[in-house]
């Protein structure tokens, strides 16, 4: 009995997991058609790296080295695109993330800028598609954020933008090892990032765009230099593909009061003098009806000759003339843009013109009077012969450019232009100085026209700030909080943003490196840095990382402070004494702009609080909450940082050098500021820098070489301590061993001819 019953359990029992497995094997999952066998897994595996390793050949070969895309058309990067994925067997969308994942990974400069270059290639997806399987690549190729930053959080990156590389980006000396510019990473605040929860609507547009743009257009009806009722798509005489271009590809439907009242009249023809505020439209403003100029020449052959010269005071400000020039003529297929401006090799210019004469083309005044003067296209002198031809020329931000000293330069430009008569000149300026009068009767015939968006009430009034910026002042009472000032008003500015994206302005190029070594090495708050002591790579490099962030710190000089636009800047933050009231205004100008509102923070120095006389009608009042922070107690997290800060500066050679060369930087600058900041002895202007040398870290005052001295004008002057002869010696040795380096780097502005420049403002430390 006991073995039947024992018998029966048995059968029961296998009968049960007969049923278990039958029933099991009947079951498909809902993610079966998904799961693969293990074999198959293994084959798309080995074909993966198969497609890596054909990859980086293909970068290794001499054509993908010399493929660098510059003066090349849209067409033939698509023909490389897609050649490229036929020959790696992948899709076009499956190349494309292989592109992003090796651009975290080569190192080459040549081979970057290939990467980068195919990356621009439209004809693989309409503009939205594929952006969010390729948002989590970007966040992990486009900025390389310090290792050791363990307890940061990293920034949220959008999608990479189309921009303008420099055809000759490799060409570049550069003036010492650079890492790739690191993003906003704040390891106090710990906050946790707004989740995207904007949602698409039936037309396939984000909710979030649809209200920030009604919330600009309500804006905008407060303030006048802003958008109007007069839309790009709906207007009849913009060209159908122009209009394509601006509506699908620049996002744009409303017209600004600059570009309304500047179409008809610029692209009739007729010569046109424009003033408005920055951020409110200008480069299409110019771009826009000097393109349908063109288009309704019967003279113009596209590739023959240049239609449109654009002429900038700044790389920068030129390659983002460029990129909106580019989106611009994306439809129009026969037509092209090159940017050329100092810094980079001149052959690479000469072989994008030889391929193909530009549609419109970009430059500064150096490097374009470079080329009018020595380059020869196919046996003809690029300035007699081709030049001479160009029928539309436009000025932009023309006071800057002579405000930098280059009449000059524009004089000799001109020279070689079709003259004025017989060529149509659009000059945009924010003021009208006596300088720039005299251009005016030079390039514009009499019956030019004269757009005023300002609303200033005359033409030689400078212009007025936005009055989307909230500004306000603060004084720092002593030297003793000078430079920790910065340590502490920055910590402020991030923790009062849950997105901070903040422009932080100091007056010379070496302030910028040693705030941004100090925050970056010493307190592990990275910045982004970007002066004219760096490269033109690394400065564009920069530039895009900052301008494609939604959350980031730029620590930057005046290269930034005019016509560069950087989307979403929420604060600016000025340390030190402006050069003008006309560079506070520039400068403020990087937020609040398109409608959108903004911050402005002017630090000085009791020394320097005398600028704020000279602001005039501008009234910027006292920031209490800044102002009670400088006469208390500095807070035990940050005078904890400071010191720490300090003690790294001494301990590191590297900080140790750059804290020497702030030093020196600030003697130089405010040696040419005496008279602005009411010093009448040298000894009180060297006494005031040996000051902010103890603030810096350094255990002694930098010793000065007699040339530097005798160039400051401050031989004699008590409290400067000199090298000895010896030291003197070894430093020019340094300098001849480390000067073959050096050549086609340029000046600021693009040029590679009069280097000597310099005024009493100390511009050319910038």
């Amino acid at each position: 009995m006991k073995n039947s019953r024992g018998t029966t359990t048995l059968l029961l029992f296998i009968l049960s997991v007969i049923v278990t497995i039958t029933t099991t094997s009947s079951f498909v999952p809902p993610t079966s058609q998904s799961i693969r066998p293990p074999r198959a897994t293994k084959k798309r595996d080995n074909m993966k790296k198969e497609t890596q390793d054909i990859f980086l050949m293909h970068l290794a070969s001499p054509s993908a080295s010399t493929t660098t895309g510059g003066g090349k058309t849209g067409k033939n990067r698509s023909k490389e695109f897609a050649s490229l994925a036929k020959k790696l067997n992948i899709e076009n969308k499956d190349l494309k993330k292989l592109l992003i994942k090796q651009r975290s990974i080569v190192k080459n400069e040549e081979k970057l800028q290939y990467i980068d270059w195919l990356l621009k290639n439209d004809a693989t997806s309409s503009p939205d598609s594929n952006v969010e399987s390729c948002t989590q690549s970007l966040k992990r190729g486009a900025n390389i954020v310090d290792e050791k930053t363990n307890n940061s959080k990293k920034l949220n990156k959008k999608p990479r933008k189309k921009s303008i590389s420099s055809d000759s980006d490799a060409a570049i000396a550069e003036e010492k090892k650079e890492e790739e510019p690191t993003a906003l990473v704040d390891k106090k605040t710990k906050r946790k990032r707004k989740p995207n929860n904007s949602r698409t609507t039936a037309n396939g547009e984000k909710e979030k765009d649809v209200t920030a743009r009604n919330t600009a257009t309500t804006t905008a009806k407060k303030q006048p230099s802003f958008l109007t009722s007069m839309s790009f798509g709906d207007h009849p005489d913009i060209h159908p593909l122009s209009r394509r271009a601006i509506t699908e590809v620049l996002k744009l439907e409303s017209m600004t009061e600059i570009q309304s009242k500047t179409f008809a009249a610029a692209a009739s023809g007729k010569d046109v003098l424009g003033r408005a505020r920055t951020g409110t439209g200008k480069t299409l403003a110019f771009l826009v009806p000097a393109l349908e100029h063109l288009l309704q020449s019967k003279d113009y052959v596209p590739g023959k000759s240049i239609g449109v010269l654009i002429i900038s005071p700044t790389r920068e400000l030129a390659a983002q003339i460029g990129d909106q020039a580019e989106k611009l003529l994306t439809y129009h297929r026969n037509m092209n843009v090159q940017v050329v401006f100092g810094g980079t090799n001149m052959n690479k210019d000469v072989n994008a013109f030889k391929r193909c004469l530009p549609t419109i083309l970009v430059a500064t005044p150096g490097r374009l009077l470079d080329h009018m003067q020595s380059t020869t296209i196919n046996g003809k002198s690029f300035g007699k012969d081709i030049m001479c031809h160009t029928p539309s020329v436009v000025l932009d931000e023309t006071d800057r450019l002579l405000d930098m000293g280059f009449r000059n330069e524009i004089n000799k430009i001109l020279n070689y232009l079709p003259k004025s008569h017989s060529r149509q000149t659009l000059l945009f300026s924010a003021t009208i100085p006596e300088e720039l009068k005299g251009i005016m009767a030079q390039t514009m015939g009499d019956d030019y026209i004269e757009v005023d968006c300002i609303h200033d009430g005359g033409a030689d009034d400078p212009s007025h700030t936005n009055v989307q910026v909230q500004q306000s002042h603060v004084i720092v009472p002593t030297m003793d909080r000078y430079v920790s000032s910065v340590i502490e008003i920055v910590r402020m500015a991030m923790q009062q943003e849950k997105s901070p994206k903040i422009v932080v302005f100091f007056v010379t190029a070496r302030m910028v490196q040693f705030y941004s070594e100090m925050f970056n090495e010493a307190l592990k708050i990275p910045v982004i840095e970007l002066h004219s002591k760096k490269s033109q790579s690394y400065r564009t490099r920069a530039s895009d990382n900052f301008r494609e962030a939604e959350s980031a710190i730029l620590f930057t000089s005046d290269v930034s402070a005019r016509g560069v636009d950087y989307p979403g800047v929420t604060q600016v933050i000025q340390f030190g004494l402006p050069s003008s009231r006309e560079q506070y205004i520039h400068r403020l100008g990087r937020t609040g702009r398109a409608g959108n509102e903004g911050k402005g923070w002017l630090v000085l120095g009791q020394f320097e609080s005398m600028f704020l006389q000279e602001l005039h009608n501008i009234e910027i009042p006292v920031n209490e909450e800044l102002d009670r922070l400088f006469h208390g107690k500095m807070n035990a997290d940050v005078e904890e940082e400071v010191e720490v800060a300090l003690r790294k500066i001494q301990a590191n050679k590297s900080l140790t050098k750059s804290a020497q060369g702030a030093y020196q930087a600030f003697l130089g600058f405010y040696n040419g500021q005496m008279k602005r900041i009411k010093l009448k002895r040298k000894e009180d202007l060297v006494s005031l820098a040996n000051d902010f040398s103890a603030q810096l870290g350094l255990k002694e005052v930098p010793r000065l070489t007699k040339q530097m001295v005798g160039k400051m004008g401050l031989k004699g002057v008590n409290g400067l301590v000199l090298l000895s002869r010896e030291e003197e010696a070894e430093v020019r040795g340094r300098r001849q061993g480390g000067q073959g380096g050096q050549g086609g780097r340029g000046r600021q502005g693009g040029s590679s001819a009069s280097p000597k420049r310099t005024n009493n403002s100390g511009r050319r430390s910038r």
